[in-house]
């Protein structure tokens, strides 16, 4: 059948009017004929069926694509008002949603009383089906994270990916599709809503009850309200599924009948309440195996178990405003399948929390200590020729260690200098305690410390590609500037790492001193966050934290964001700020107080928002005067608009207007997609009438 154009991959896409919304001309997927699908099943025989539901029918065929079979699955709305108008909802929002946890669709029928929508095939069927009719296949628990991290995250592309937030409205474990790696793909968007333009707040939208009971949050089945909120309580209603192996409402029977049994804890603060509190409570007490799926008791890691509980209980929350996003909850589910993993490691798997003695927090009990006389021996003395950076209270070192496990590292020893003022010893001792307790792919893995009277010394994992800033600002023999979509895997990975500070513990923790100078690159190029000296640690996490009043004003002037520069207000919207800024460096191959300097030769410019004056710089057709010419004719046109679009946000300077974290982590790999898309198309930004057009 020849190529599929890729839904919104043509560039004549573009040129449909604004205010059209059929499937025709929105949809830019391959259009089959009725006659087609006909023939692919067998005039939708019996025997081609493999799915039903109340307002359609699923057939299983394949057809050729460049010359290759593909498995598809064929679904066709039922004669109905409701039935066609949801397929129809659905074809629309699938063409212009694009994610690798959401459904591919392939194309579309619709011809006089048919609807149909052609999907890839999920060759290992729904969660709903392998988890009450297979258990045993998904008796490892770190599957079911790694599914439930996979779901994560296409709900979180839905809330925040798009212009606009994409309420599921009927999120459920049978709209989990499985491909043939078990990687989850949502499905089922015929009731879905599009609510107002996307923002950090999105508000409630009223709309009629629809979708299954079970799952369906308290706001939207009594009051008739749905946001992304709402998603989330259907989203923690599949993680209880998928820990304790039973319907929602088999739970909540449950509930009920230890409700009597228990009847001394029906007050405020019920576990009777939340599901989520119903099972840790009754685990606490010794029964979890009447409520935990009998194929993973003994098998869940105690300090995973208790990050996954957690996370459930806030989702299950009875008021909305209180359920962390799906972007929070992503990070915290992430973080419980790292637990597990360790857990695993050292054969520490435990339903039961009560067994897990109190964690210490002090440095010797949770980090490694090495010895003064081994640093001094590894790097010959601190001799100057193993140095590689200095700073100005310490030296970094370069050095090989043997660690316990008998394998020699290569490592960065960084040593403060002695006379240091007490600042700095505060910060010393505030970077290890932090690293010792945060570990994530983006962040600089911390390998121990020594503390001998006055030495003060830091041990990291060498990153042998440097630093970010040395990259972008110092022409590196033999090392060409990364190129563009180095430089958005860059800025993803950074942002991910950030997210995580703000997102993935109890508390919030703001970096404070974000800058590319301390984003160092590993061999693989994967960005990792060093440097919290200066880090601060919030109140308790929550969707909406409240500034931090600093007790004073530190870190890198450029950097910084005006709430913090002139009143000493600290929040996560900090950080972002700062990422903005690095955002623009990376695109301008200069550091920021050189873009300032470009933008005060230009009258009026000053005050602008720095991502305003790029786009109107390369709109008006100067590009080549603010974006690194190792860039120019590189970056793609639809990529482009996306990414100023990101700086120009996280650098608003009302912090509130700021998207998350997770929100600006979504978009740059969305960008990331259009500028593959773009170069496939040879489709990139040279002069300013090039993105002027593609935007008529």
């Amino acid at each position: 059948m020849g190529n599929f154009p890729k839904c919104f991959g043509d560039s004549n896409a573009r040129k449909q009017p604004s205010s059209t919304t059929t499937i025709e001309q929105l949809c830019q997927c391959h259009r089959f004929s009725f006659p087609q699908l006909q023939k692919l099943t067998h005039n939708f025989h019996q025997t081609r069926l493999i799915g039903q539901g109340a307002f359609g029918y699923v057939y299983r065929s394949s057809i050729s694509i460049n010359g290759r079979p593909k498995e598809i699955a064929i679904k066709r709305a039922k004669n109905s008002p409701q039935g066609m108008a949801q397929i129809e909802n659905e074809i629309l929002f699938s063409c212009q949603l694009h994610h690798p946890n959401l459904i591919s669709l392939l194309g579309f029928c619709n011809e006089k009383e048919e609807k149909i929508a052609v999907y890839e095939f999920m060759p290992n069927g729904s969660l709903k089906h392998q988890l009450y009719n297979h258990p045993m296949i998904l008796s490892s628990w770190k599957k079911r994270l790694e599914i439930s991290i996979g779901a994560a995250r296409g709900l979180h592309y839905l809330h925040t990916g798009a212009k606009r937030t994409v309420v599921h409205r009927d999120f459920k474990i049978g709209d989990v599709l499985l491909d043939e790696d078990w990687n989850p793909r949502i499905t089922d968007l015929g009731l879905s809503l599009k609510g107002p333009k996307f923002s950090s707040k999105p508000k409630p939208i009223e709309a009629k009850l629809a979708g299954t009971l079970v799952y369906l949050a308290p706001e939207y089945m009594y009051e008739g309200r749905v946001s992304d909120k709402s998603d989330v309580h259907s989203f923690a209603a599949v993680l209880v599924e998928l820990v304790c192996g039973k319907t929602p409402y088999e739970v909540a029977k449950e509930m009920g009948r230890d409700r009597d049994i228990y009847e001394d804890e029906d007050g405020d603060d019920s576990p009777f309440k939340n599901p989520g509190k119903y099972i840790k409570f009754i685990v606490e007490r010794g029964n979890g195996e009447k409520i935990i799926d009998p194929n993973l008791v003994g098998k869940i890691g105690a300090e995973c178990w208790k990050v996954y509980i957690d996370v459930v209980e806030r989702c299950l929350n009875r008021d909305e405003n209180e359920r962390p996003g799906m972007g929070e909850v992503e990070v915290e589910l992430e973080r419980a399948l790292e637990l597990q993993e360790q857990a695993e490691a050292n054969n520490d798997g435990n339903s039961d929390p009560r067994k897990q003695s109190s964690s210490s927090t002090t440095i010797e009990q949770l980090c490694h200590r090495f010895s003064f006389r081994h640093l001094q021996k590894s790097t010959h003395n601190f001799h100057e020729s193993r140095l590689i950076g200095r700073g100005s209270f310490s030296e970094v070192y370069r050095a090989s260690l043997s660690l316990d496990n008998g394998q020699t590292k290569e490592v960065a020893i960084k040593r403060v200098r002695p006379d240091s003022p007490e600042g700095v010893v505060l910060s010393f001792e505030n970077e290890i305690l932090l690293l010792c307790q945060l570990h994530h792919p983006n962040l600089i893995p911390l390998l121990g410390f020594c503390i001998d009277e006055k030495e003060m010394i830091v041990v990291y994992e060498y990153m042998p590609n440097g630093n970010l800033a040395h990259q972008l600002f110092t022409n590196v023999p033999d090392s060409p500037p990364p190129s563009w979509k180095r430089r958005l895997e860059i800025g993803m990975g950074a942002a991910r790492g950030l997210h995580y500070l703000h997102a993935g513990v109890k508390r919030t923790i703001v970096h404070r001193d974000f800058k590319p100078t301390n984003i160092l690159l590993d061999e693989n190029w994967n960005p990792r966050i060093s440097d919290f000296g200066l880090s601060f640690t919030g109140p308790k996490f929550s969707s909406d934290p409240k500034p931090i009043e600093a007790d004073r004003i530190a870190g890198t002037l450029e950097y910084m964001a005006k709430e913090y520069a002139f009143f000493g207000e600290i929040s996560d919207k900090s950080d972002v700020y700062s990422f903005g800024v690095v955002l623009v460096e990376l695109v301008c191959g200069k550091s920021s107080r050189g873009v300032r300097e470009e933008m005060e030769k230009e009258e009026g410019a000053y005050s602008l928002n720095v991502g305003k004056y790029m786009k109107e710089i390369v709109e008006r057709g100067n590009g080549e005067r603010i974006i690194d010419p190792n860039l120019v004719g590189k970056i793609g046109a639809e990529c482009w608009k996306l990414y100023v679009d990101i700086v120009e946000r996280c650098l608003d300077e009302d912090a509130s207007e700021r998207p998350g974290m997770g929100e600006v982590e979504v978009e740059l790999e969305r960008a990331l997609e259009l500028q593959e898309q773009d170069e496939a198309n040879n489709e990139f930004v040279h002069h300013p009438k090039a993105t002027s057009n593609s935007q008529q």
